[in-house]
């Protein structure tokens, strides 16, 4: 009796198998990739359709980045002189205008000085009244006194001089000593070099004139007055106020703050003027802008913001580096750029300053 025979395996049944299975899945990454796209938009908010879409620019362009700024750009708002803050009036985002109280500094040491200035003043004052109402009848008093003394030295020299002749006339005739009569006349000698000295005091208060002496009491006044204007306004400038009308974009000051602060300033402060674009033209690109070019700006980051229009009012006349040299992503700071301002057209969403933003500005084709 014959064994029966086993039957052989089916060895094609595995590679179908494989075969299959690759199918299968680059079938199932096929359908994930186009379904990604679709799936990606499911429930995303979409920007509302425009009635009126701006045409699309086409053709040669040139295409740069750019900041929004105003014409004054953002101010640090800084104290004149260093101190302590003593109280915070300014909110971020709130408007002001120009003057308006932003924070206030210790105001003692000023003042102290404007006190002092006052005091100065009033004793400079005091001095020119004084003069003007004494000094002229002082001097002439003095020039009377002296005259006067001159006379009775003159009167007295003359006595003593005849003393001298009489004592001169009996030593001749031997009536008397010639020692004495010598003795007189150096009295006299003496008499005359003592009218001589008053004379010359005279002369030294004729040469003093008391409206010199006013007029520079009144120069006197005039600068203590000065000086307590300089007081004042330190004292004001304690306060520091809005340099113009317009907006708190940044606060960085509490009170207790020391100022000037080098680190940081206290307060950034933007002016309410229209907004423009200050775009950066790389020296490629510089030849193909021209003032009256239209524009289209779009925020650098999300085009879904829309679109502003508007026209380069001005540019540059001269290449240097980028006015913000912060290491912003896609952007080398080793070059070399024309700045265009852009002029925004009215009626637009406003931009808000510091945003970046791409311009393309189409180029006129060549005539």
């Amino acid at each position: 009796m014959k064994t029966p025979l086993e039957p052989t395996p089916r060895r094609w049944r595995l590679p179908v198998l494989v075969l299959l299975g690759t199918a299968l899945l680059s079938g199932s990454f096929a359908i994930a990739t186009l379904a990604l796209p679709s799936r990606a938009d499911d429930g995303a908010p979409k920007p509302a359709p425009k009635t009126e879409p701006l045409p699309e620019i086409t053709g040669r362009r040139t295409v740069s980045q750019g900041l929004v700024d105003v014409r004054d750009g953002v101010t640090a708002v800084l104290p004149l002189q260093p101190g302590r803050v003593a109280k915070v009036l300014a909110k971020e985002n709130q408007e002001f205008d120009e003057g308006a109280p932003l924070y206030l500094m210790d105001d003692r040491h000023a003042r102290f000085s404007r006190d002092q200035a006052e005091a100065a003043l009033r004793a400079a004052e005091i001095q020119l009244d004084e003069a003007k109402k004494k000094l002229p009848e002082q001097h002439r008093l003095s020039v009377a006194g002296q005259q006067d003394i001159i006379q009775a030295k003159q009167n007295k020299r003359d006595a003593g001089q005849k003393d001298a002749d009489d004592a001169k006339r009996l030593a001749d005739k031997n009536l008397a000593s010639a020692d004495r009569a010598a003795a007189a006349q150096k009295l006299v000698d003496a008499a005359d070099a003592e009218i001589e000295a008053e004379k010359k005091k005279l002369r030294g208060l004729e040469l003093l004139d008391p409206d010199f002496t006013i007029r520079k009491a009144e120069q006197e006044v005039a600068a203590k007055k000065v000086q307590l204007d300089e007081a004042k306004w330190a004292v004001d400038e304690c306060t520091v106020k809005a340099p113009y009308k317009g907006k708190v974009l940044r606060m960085q000051v509490s009170v207790g703050d020391g100022l000037p602060n080098p680190r940081q300033a206290p307060i950034l402060f933007c002016s309410t003027a229209p907004r423009i674009v200050r775009a950066e033209i790389e020296q490629e690109f510089a030849p193909k802008v021209y003032v009256g070019q239209s524009a289209r700006i779009k925020d650098f980051v999300s085009e879904d913001l829309g679109v502003w229009t508007g026209k380069v009012e001005s540019i540059s006349d001269w290449y240097t580096h980028r006015r913000s040299m912060l290491l912003e992503p896609l952007q080398f700071n080793d070059v070399r750029t024309r700045e265009a301002i852009i002029e925004l057209d009215p009626g637009q969403k406003p931009l808000q300053i510091g945003q970046r933003v791409r311009v393309t500005l189409p180029v006129a084709p060549p005539q």
